[in-house]
């Protein structure tokens, strides 16, 4: 049972620590992203009436 326990608890540390990592990765995609797209996105939207 105690086997059984703490290799629960290495899969619950691994998928947190795969979490934060993918968290990460999608944070830095989308400041990445970010700084590409156009500034006036919106411009076309406030146009249409």
């Amino acid at each position: 049972m105690r086997l059984e326990r703490e290799g629960m608890k290495n899969n619950l540390t691994t998928t947190n620590q795969n979490a934060k990592l993918a968290l990460s990765k999608s944070k830095s995609l989308l400041n990445v992203n970010g700084g590409v797209k156009p500034k006036s996105r919106n411009r076309n939207l406030s146009i249409e009436r």
